[in-house]
């Protein structure tokens, strides 16, 4: 299994072009009384489009996932980004947490560091972040609607013994990731420890 160090490196060009798609969003008139009930209220979402070209700052946020030993490796021909983030405690516990639609690594990373006493690894899903989108699928199946969800699971536990083989794993699962999560349980009952369903 090769397993490549990664770093999160936007080009600046990237940033410009996005900041520019963003200024010059032709923005239609909103309806009367629209409200969220047909929707996403215009007003509301050009402010967002104003906070990400002028307010958001990716260059502290991308310095500050880069504080997590992140990787990518190839499984079943999909590249899939990862966190590893190693405890003191040599012979911890594995914990894998598994996002969720529309979401991604980013939202564990301010509970990672209450998680000392795990092994933890925080892939992200096939088609997210910094992972490549399947072609045929990640294990035996063809890619479906559903990929992500389902097919990923073959794949997981190879993220979780690169060099070694660990202790049994432990599972939280978010409602996308509890697909591929649960899984585990049934394909590798010996190694899957439990999981929590959130």
């Amino acid at each position: 299994m090769n397993i490549r160090p990664f770093r999160i490196d936007i080009s600046d060009a990237a940033l410009a072009d996005l900041r520019a798609r963003l200024t010059q969003t032709r923005w239609p008139a909103p309806l009367p009384g629209e409200g969220w009930d047909r929707g996403v209220p215009v007003d509301w979402l050009r402010e967002v489009a104003s906070y990400w070209t002028t307010g958001y700052d990716w260059r502290a946020h991308e310095a500050r996932l880069n504080e997590f030993p992140q990787f990518q490796t190839e499984i079943d021909g999909v590249d899939l980004h990862f966190l590893h983030v190693p405890s003191s405690v040599s012979d911890a516990t594995p914990l894998l947490l598994t996002h969720g639609w529309p979401n991604s690594f980013v939202e564990f990373a301010t509970l990672i560091e209450h998680l000392s006493d795990f092994h933890v690894v925080v892939p992200s899903l096939p088609g997210f972040g910094f992972s490549s989108a399947p072609g045929a699928g990640l294990g035996r199946r063809p890619r479906s609607p559903r990929m992500g969800r389902t097919d990923a699971s073959p794949g997981l536990p190879r993220l979780r013994r690169p060099r070694r083989r660990p202790r049994r794993l432990r599972g939280p699962r978010s409602r996308t990731g509890r697909s591929g999560t649960g899984r585990l349980h049934h394909r590798w009952p010996g190694d899957s420890h439990g999981s929590r369903l959130a």
